[in-house]
């Protein structure tokens, strides 16, 4: 509590300028600038009486496992293409796994592109449940470059596709 009160002092103090006092309907309130000033002698005893009370070192930071990298990584990804797919119109557009088999299986090429995509999807899928001992960070770096590849090559996909969509809107009116 000491440690929390002393990384907090100066946010304190600075809530204390701007609000002296709150009340609540039914008589409730609470006057901050008399609690404020109350810990900060508190925390001034504190840190008078323990000179080491200041230099408590945080804890570390947890580490990323490759699980969470893979499953992090999979999120940017659907939602780097749902960025991506809000260019188009509200009437065609569609989810990613959607658009990709609906949308860009017909086009010239793309069949290999729901294929890898459906694969991505399984690989995350599959180091979800996978024993944490079984991921490595070399798994992790390689379903990275698996994804940034794929994205490549959906975008190049996606504007093929917005092309032809916009040779039709033309040829249409």
């Amino acid at each position: 509590m000491a440690l929390l009160l002393f990384l907090l002092r100066h946010q304190l103090a600075a809530l204390a300028k701007r609000v002296e006092e709150i009340s609540f309907p039914g008589g409730g309130g609470a006057k901050f600038r008399d609690e404020v000033r109350d810990a900060q002698s508190k925390l001034e005893k504190l840190t008078d009486s323990d000179p080491t009370a200041g230099t408590t070192a945080l804890p570390p930071k947890r580490t990323v496992t490759p699980r969470e990298k893979i499953r992090n990584r999979y999120a940017d990804l659907e939602a780097a293409m749902s960025l991506i797919l809000a260019q188009l119109p509200l009437d065609i557009r569609r989810q990613p796994s959607d658009f990709i088999f609906y949308d860009l299986r017909d086009f010239k090429g793309s069949y290999p592109l729901y294929e890898v995509y459906s694969r991505i999807r399984e690989l995350a899928s599959m180091a979800l449940y996978a024993d944490e001992k079984a991921l490595s960070e070399n798994d992790a770096r390689d379903f990275d470059e698996l994804c940034a590849t794929f994205l490549e090559a959906f975008t190049i996909q996606f504007e093929e596709f917005r092309k032809r969509l916009a040779t039709k809107a033309t040829t249409s009116e």
